[in-house]
C-alpha cells in the first residue's frame, strides 16, 4: 500500500500575537524574523495516522509539500516522524488560493504515480480553511 500525506508549513500557532507587527504601507501582518515555521498540527496528525497504517499493514508513506527551499524543513520533519519518502514541489506559493494549491498537488501526484491513499490534515492551522483536501479528492 502506498500512502501520500500532504503537509503544510505554517507559522507556529503557539506564537504570541505580540510578536507580530503591522506593515502600514503593505497593509499586512509581518511575522517575527528568526522563528522557524512548523508543520500544521492537523497535518502532523495525518502523518501519525499514516504511520499507524504503515505499522499495521506494511504500507509505504510519503509526505509532500509545496514551497521553496525553506519548506524542505517540513519534509524533513515528516521523515523524522517515520515517513519513507519526502517530496518538495519547488514552487513559491505565497498568495495562492486553495484551488491552486490543490491543482499543483494533483499534477504532482499524477506525475509521481498511483497512491492507494492520500491523506491531508483536517485543515491548515493558519487560515483554518480546510479546502485543499476536499478539492484534491
Amino acid at each position: 500500500m502506498e500512502i501520500l500525506v500532504c503537509i503544510k508549513q505554517i507559522l507556529d500557532p503557539e506564537m504570541p500575537p505580540s510578536k507580530f507587527r503591522i506593515d502600514p504601507e503593505a497593509k499586512e501582518v509581518v511575522p517575527p524574523e528568526g522563528i522557524p515555521p512548523v508543520i500544521s498540527p492537523y497535518d502532523a496528525q495525518a502523518i501519525e495516522a499514516s504511520l499507524r497504517i504503515k505499522e499495521q499493514y506494511g504500507a509505504r508513506v510519503s509526505v509532500i509539500t509545496i514551497g521553496v527551499t525553506s519548506a524542505a524543513n517540513a519534509v524533513k520533519h515528516g521523515l523524522a516522524m517515520g515517513a519513507d519518502e519526502g517530496i518538495l514541489v519547488n514552487e513559491e506559493i505565497k498568495g495562492y488560493d486553495s484551488f491552486t494549491i490543490a491543482h499543483i498537488l494533483t499534477k504532482a501526484v499524477q506525475r509521481m504515480g498511483r497512491y492507494d491513499l492520500i491523506l491531508c490534515g483536517r485543515q491548515g492551522a493558519d487560515y483554518d480553511c480546510g479546502q485543499v483536501g476536499p478539492i484534491l479528492a
